[in-house]
């Protein structure tokens, strides 16, 4: 590690970044013509929190027309330099959990024991990607640099949990 930070791959970078996206519900339509619906918006987080909102939702250019209806959860993107809300996807956290669950069970019942393994290594590995290779590459450190860095942390955590500590993963580490 000391050999990586005198290098300047970590250098400590803080981006003043606001979140700008909400979880909301639709609590109902005002008005919908052809191709533009008129909603009124509970927003669910952040600071405007339980705050409603009116959202125009223009959908004349979008080839896959969103017809929204009460009820819908919504992401909803604030604009705060033109202080305008629009809505740009349906909230969907709620079905990639089970798919993650069913993607789980299945690759549990498939590996068995070996797949604990490889689903720790996962999870280790997607843990060094978002927690230091994206962070380390959007602060403009050098992408190739951060990359390799990456896969050398990455192969050791998801081979020994997944093979076990022997001369045969020793090697392919």
């Amino acid at each position: 590690m000391a050999i990586l930070s005198v290098s300047g791959v970590f250098n400590s970078s803080d981006s003043d970044t606001s979140k700008n996206e909400f979880n909301a519900e639709i609590v109902r339509v005002v008005a919908a013509t052809e191709t533009v619906q008129t909603l009124e918006v509970k927003l669910q987080d952040g600071p405007m929190k339980d705050q409603v909102k009116i959202i125009e939702n223009d959908e004349l250019h979008n080839v896959n027309k969103r017809i929204f209806e009460a009820g819908d959860d919504v992401v909803v993107v604030y604009m705060s330099d033109q202080d305008t809300f629009y809505i740009s996807e349906y909230q969907r956290f709620n079905q990639l959990l089970y798919l993650f669950i069913l993607f789980v069970v299945v690759s549990l019942l498939i590996t068995g024991s070996q797949g604990v393994g490889a689903l720790i290594g996962m999870g280790l590995s997607f843990l060094v990607i978002f927690k230091l290779v994206l962070p380390l590459i959007l602060a403009g450190n050098s992408p190739v640099i951060v990359a390799i860095i990456g896969a050398v942390l990455i192969i050791p955590l998801t081979f020994y949990p997944s093979h076990g500590i022997s001369k045969k993963t020793n090697i392919a580490v």
